[in-house]
């Protein structure tokens, strides 16, 4: 008896955890396809600027 209340116990937190991933899944998935209204007629912009790299390569290794 004490063996099947650990297992009802790890049944029950198995199904939690299950439906808690599934539930994270589906309300993620609304909230990105909500941005995705308000983001229509913007480009995808960074919000951190990278320095612009330069096409001409500087020699900077120095072999002997």
């Amino acid at each position: 008896m004490f063996l099947k209340n650990i297992g009802l116990i790890l049944l029950v937190l198995i199904i939690i955890v299950i439906v808690g991933n599934i539930w994270f899944n589906i309300v993620e998935s609304v909230i990105n396809k909500i941005k995705g209204l308000f983001n229509l007629n913007k480009g995808s912009k960074k919000w951190y600027p990278l320095p612009e790299e330069n096409k001409e390569k500087k020699d900077t290794d120095k072999t002997i």
